[in-house]
């Protein structure tokens, strides 16, 4: 099976060497020289998966050379989901649309999809340059299209938009567009499916609390008093608000019929409301390397992936059901009565 995979960096490594421990044909395709990736790819070409315009030309001197792609393994966020849905479109993988690749790389397309589907949304606006307007209430100022997650997240409270600030989001935005989103205080919650290849079947894994907070009125992640951790099963949401989570996540999935594979949804929950507000189908290293083996046996994350393209069969047996798994600060917690008590010792709302 040929494989063309998106990137080579620490996050990449464990999957093309699990693709290569199933004697998979790999095409690699990373922005810098990586011998270890060189040295498990059939094929690795040096070019930016950020640029749509040289990943095709890559995928069209594959086509000419008559190398058929049969899947594609995109695992990073942002630009790169654009070029993954090119090759679909090129090598016919009835996977990754133009609709969902455009949903996971924009906030803004993300948002008007939701509306003209009927599934709640924060209402989110395009700030095109500064003017004297004065934003009454909370607002959060971002980028639409973020080349670093949780950062560069700016709080505007009844003020105007600094020039700073907005010169800043537009700089990490690969679209060079900035949002600004009516703030919702609550909970962020991920839900991770994992949708099987060849049945479609839908595999809910785990509920996620991510525990971010305005420090100085910024989210970035490498402050970790802002983006402390997160943790599993869920805390602090009410049967209600799962109920409704769960609701509007099925009608997501819907949404995007052909995909499959891992899909993270993100939610904003709060008073018996649960509001989406990202999807991705890359699942984090936290995830991937801590969360998802403390609950499950058989497959890490990485080989999961590879069988799912491969076809193969796939059962899910979960070996934590009353477990508990937090991350705070860098470090692992299993007792959730102690990680909820560091949680409250912070002393601080969003």
């Amino acid at each position: 099976m040929k494989i063309l995979i998106f990137g080579a960096g620490a996050a990449h490594i464990p999957l093309i060497k699990a693709s290569y421990n199933k004697k998979n044909f790999n095409i690699v395709l990373h922005n810098k020289k990586n011998n270890l990736a060189k040295k498990i790819s059939d094929i690795f070409f040096k070019t930016s998966i950020y640029d749509k315009r040289e990943a095709v030309k890559v995928f069209k001197y594959l086509k000419k050379n008559k190398i058929k792609v049969d899947d594609i393994i995109c695992r990073s966020t942002g630009p790169s989901i654009l070029a993954a849905a090119e090759a679909c479109k090129i090598f016919k993988i009835n996977r990754v649309s133009k609709d969902l690749a455009k949903c996971v790389y924009s906030k803004f397309f993300f948002t008007k999809k939701l509306k003209k589907n009927n599934i709640p949304y924060l209402q989110t606006k395009k700030v095109k340059e500064i003017t004297n307007k004065i934003y009454k209430d909370k607002w959060v100022l971002k980028p639409d299209a973020p080349l670093i997650g949780k950062k560069h997240i700016y709080l505007i409270e009844n003020s105007k938009i600094q020039k700073d600030k907005f010169q800043i989001v537009k700089k990490v935005s690969h679209n060079s567009e900035v949002c600004i989103t009516k703030y919702m205080p609550g909970y962020d919650v991920n839900i991770i499916f994992f949708i099987e290849k060849k049945s479609k079947k839908i595999n809910l894994l785990n509920i996620l609390n991510e525990w971010n907070f305005f420090k100085n009125e910024e989210i970035n992640h490498k402050n970790s008093n802002s983006v402390i951790g997160t943790s599993s099963p869920e805390i602090f949401i009410r049967l209600k608000e799962k109920k409704l989570l769960l609701k509007h996540s099925y009608k997501i999935l819907k949404m995007f019929p052909k995909y499959y594979g891992f899909l993270n949804i993100a939610f904003r929950i709060n008073q018996n409301n649960a509001t989406p507000y990202e999807i991705n189908i890359n699942i984090d290293t936290i995830y991937a390397k801590k969360i998802f083996p403390y609950f499950y046996k058989k497959y890490s994350s990485y080989d999961l992936e590879i069988q799912n393209l491969m076809s193969k069969k796939i059962r899910f047996i979960k070996i934590k059901e009353n477990g508990f798994f937090g991350y705070f600060k860098k470090k692992n917690f299993y007792n959730k009565k102690t990680f909820i008590n560091k949680l409250r010792n912070l002393n601080i709302k969003n």
